[in-house]
């Protein structure tokens, strides 16, 4: 944490009382400890109990007043009171200049000589301390049993140094993980980012409190769960930029994440009351934070927030927090709402909005589709371009799509409710909401059966009459993308044909863009690159669509070629195109329904069926099933 950041100072620095530690020249017969770069209470017979000490071979290492020499060995101890319930260690940074540093240095956002005066006093002298010009490890760390605080800081003394500024040392040797008297563990300005994963088996069991500020930590360090007891994750003053889903540790009730790069955080933590998002790279207010039922503390301060629409739910979560930090500083945009639309949060005067974003359900190459809820109690699809694509080209597409949904009325295609926006490139087009999922996820169900059955007709005919009503346009519209995943379902099977993004209407002497469609249910004269195909080219993909309804599979998902290997794409293609390959049902498909299918995937589109003669067809077929029940 920064000197001048709002996070939970009474947590990161605790005051250190009663300690007495001195540097006292004792002689000593043993091995040379862990050497002269490991600080560590191992090896230090003939210093006293709980003493840290370095270990020297020759006693020209060994410089200033504290140093004794015993046979081979000169050693340097430093003494640690036995009733002291708070230990600290300093290492001084010497020479040693991070990655981070030299780039703060650089950009002017310090120097070396900012690292004086009140504000970084030199307490070596009063603590264990070492310079990281000689020492580079810290070794197996006996503790005194009135020990609970255990604090390791880079720099002179234990303060809130820049980001970045840092001593590097290596935790080695089980650390302190057999002092289990300590329930709370700093570590600071200490370049330790790359230690995380071993960080668990360093530490005792029973942390309740760790503080890893200024470590040059990249990555949320979700491996700390495994330290049952733990309670307060203090992490201010590092690089992390993402906390997802993953990223829980369930035991914890306070997280401070401030002064980093956080953009992204989705990860809900069912026991946090206290979080510190301070000083991050957030755009708006991540929607996880609203999951957190125990929250009571909310810093917020210092992100540039883009948006200020909230939802009424939203304002009103926020409003029932003990403590929210968050300013009208704290946001990029001015009021972009009536005052009908506006409230307060906390002293904060931000927009209600109409549409509340649940959670992302579709993506495509241009566009995602959210369930959203609209004014806090209907259940909507919202279908909105990419952000990272917002190119006029899409904007105009996805404006003759809505105008073109705007036109329809028919029972089996996806309602268009309305639309929204607030500049052209935020539009988005608010379908109903059909909470059966996509044809494909139903086919891959495993409980889905293979056989034809009354529900698979009925899904089919549905489809079909979806058709008629396209083709029954004057002229024709072609809806040129049919295939399992642009049919969806409710929850009681009744099918609505959706994504219109590519649909066109077929006049006389208009002619059609080649190559339009995914795939696998393209018709050959599409694949061809042909530009005066018609309806036809949708009664193709409906045959093909009716082998996925036979088979449960997508289209060619089992053919192979001469040498045993599955099909790719573009072989699929070029074989389809120029009439070598089709897809086929079962074998136990009965004969009039392979008859039709083999009727809509002719290759010449002027010999298959109109949507009409499949419609009244399929439904021959479905009652001669039921008359045969």
């Amino acid at each position: 944490m920064a000197a001048t950041s709002a996070g939970p100072a009474w947590v990161r620095r605790l005051a250190v009382l009663g300690l007495t530690c001195t540097l006292l020249p004792t002689v000593v017969a043993a091995d040379c400890a862990a050497g002269s770069s490991t600080l560590t209470t191992e090896g230090c017979s003939g210093c006293n109990e709980y003493a840290v000490c370095l270990g020297y071979t020759s006693a020209d290492e060994c410089s200033g007043s504290f140093c004794e020499t015993n046979g081979d060995c000169t050693y340097q101890c430093m003494n640690v009171s036995d009733v002291t319930p708070t230990v600290v260690m300093l290492i001084d940074f010497g020479g040693f200049k991070s990655s981070q540093e030299v780039a703060s240095i650089k950009a002017g956002s310090y120097s070396d000589a900012n690292f004086t005066g009140y504000q970084f006093p030199d307490l070596t002298s009063e603590w264990p301390s070492a310079n990281n010009d000689d020492v580079t490890a810290v070794g197996t760390i006996n503790l005194p049993p009135t020990t609970t605080t255990f604090s390791i800081s880079g720099g002179t003394a234990d303060v809130n140094y820049p980001k970045g500024k840092v001593a590097s040392v290596t935790l080695t040797s089980g650390f302190i993980s057999s002092e289990t008297q300590v329930t709370t563990v700093m570590l600071s300005s200490l370049a330790i980012g790359g230690q995380l994963a071993a960080l668990p088996g360093l530490l005792p069991s029973s942390v309740q409190v760790i503080d890893l500020g200024n470590t040059l930590i990249s990555t949320f360090p979700a491996g700390l769960s495994e330290l049952s007891s733990l309670q307060q994750l203090l992490m201010d003053d590092n690089y992390v930029t993402t906390v997802d889903t993953l990223d829980v540790i369930n035991t914890i009730s306070v997280l401070s994440l401030e002064n980093n790069n956080i953009n992204t955080f989705s990860g809900v933590f069912s026991n946090l009351s206290h979080l510190y998002l301070g000083g991050n790279n957030l755009t708006s207010i991540p929607a996880a934070i609203y999951s957190h039922t125990e929250l009571t503390v909310l810093n917020l301060t210092g992100n540039p927030f883009s948006t200020r629409d909230f939802t009424k739910d939203q304002a009103d979560f926020l409003n029932n927090l003990e403590t929210l930090l968050l300013s009208a500083s704290d946001f990029t945009v001015g009021l972009e709402c009536d005052e009908s639309n506006q409230a307060v949060v906390h002293d904060v005067t931000v927009c209600l909005a109409d549409i509340e974003d649940l959670q992302q359900i579709g993506s495509g190459a241009y566009a995602t589709v959210w369930l959203v809820r609209y004014r806090n109690s209907q259940l909507l699809a919202s279908k909105r371009l990419r952000e990272e694509r917002p190119q006029k080209k899409h904007t105009s597409n996805f404006v003759e799509e809505i105008k073109l949904l705007a036109n329809f009325d028919h029972p089996n295609l996806v309602k268009l409710v309305g639309v929204a926006w607030t500049i052209e490139t935020d539009l988005q087009a608010l379908l109903e909401y059909m909470d059966g999922g996509d044809l494909r996820r139903y086919l891959l169900d495993p409980s889905t059966p293979c056989a034809w059955t009354f529900q698979k007709f009925n899904i089919a005919i549905d489809i079909i009459e979806a058709l008629v009503y396209l083709h029954s346009f004057v002229p024709p519209l072609v809806h040129r993308d049919l295939k399992s995943m642009n049919v969806l379902l409710s929850s009681d099977f009744k099918a609505k044909l959706s994504d219109f993004g590519t649909s066109r209407f077929r006049s006389v002497e208009s002619t059609m863009t080649a190559g339009v469609g995914t795939g696998r249910w393209l018709a050959p004269e599409v694949i061809r690159g042909d530009t005066d195909y018609g309806t036809s080219a949708d009664i193709y993909s409906f045959g093909v669509l009716l082998t996925e309804l036979d088979t449960n599979q997508i289209p060619y998902s089992n053919t192979r070629g001469s040498n045993g290997k599955k099909l790719s794409d573009m072989t699929i293609l070029h074989r389809v195109a120029t009439g070598k390959l089709h897809p086929e049902v079962r074998i136990t498909c009965g004969p009039a329904l392979r008859n039709l299918v083999q009727r809509c995937l002719v290759e010449d589109p002027a010999q298959r069926p109109a949507a009409t003669v499949i419609a009244y067809e399929l439904r021959v077929i479905q009652k001669d099933m039921a008359a045969s029940l």
